[in-house]
């Protein structure tokens, strides 16, 4: 056990990166998380934390922590358009090559959110247009994705086909479940 003998709060705070299956990593903090899905072509980002500074401490340090060429990264999906989610798309996105997708309305919602808190980054520029049943494939494996909206006007939710211990399996990912507290708008 990593953590074993650190504060309960630390480690909700921020767990370190970890493996949770054979081909899938989380690499977020306590309360925003992003993942790794590891193809035979590269890696599939799902989210991208804050800002730059969060997406090369968790992210791309997470990745090498793990064993993991970050370089590999070549898509990155963006659960929903609020900037603890995006905030470091567009930095990984330019360092990386990588193709992003995330839904028109949430790729507009971003976009309100210019001046919003101060520790999001930039909204990405737009790039790939995610849509409602689209597979976004890498290396044989495909993504699924649903409009599940609610969280914000387009939140996505996602079949992710992953390995457990040699074992296919299916892991259900909601993109955002819930708006309280957020403005009707969002």
């Amino acid at each position: 056990y990593p953590n074993e003998g650190q504060p309960a709060q630390k480690i909700i705070n921020d767990p370190g990166p970890a493996k949770v299956a054979d081909n899938l990593y989380f690499l977020g903090y306590g309360i925003v998380s992003a993942w790794a899905v590891d193809t035979s072509d590269g890696i599939i980002l799902i989210d991208a934390l804050s800002n730059q500074a969060e997406a090369d401490k968790y992210i791309v340090g997470g990745l090498q922590t793990l064993g993991l060429d970050p370089s590999r990264i070549k898509t990155i999906i963006v659960s929903h358009g609020h900037g603890d989610h995006y905030g470091g798309a567009q930095y990984l996105k330019d360092k990386y090559g990588a193709k992003l997708y995330m839904p028109a309305l949430d790729y507009d919602l971003a976009e309100k959110f210019v001046g919003g808190p101060s520790t999001w980054g930039k909204p990405p520029r737009r790039d790939q247009i995610a849509v409602d049943g689209e597979v976004v494939m890498l290396g044989g494996t495909g993504i699924k994705l649903f409009i599940t909206a609610g969280h914000t006007p387009a939140s996505l939710s996602m079949l992710v086909p992953v390995k457990d211990k040699g074992v296919g399996r299916t892991l259900l990912y909601l993109g955002g479940i819930t708006n309280k507290g957020l403005s009707p708008e969002m």
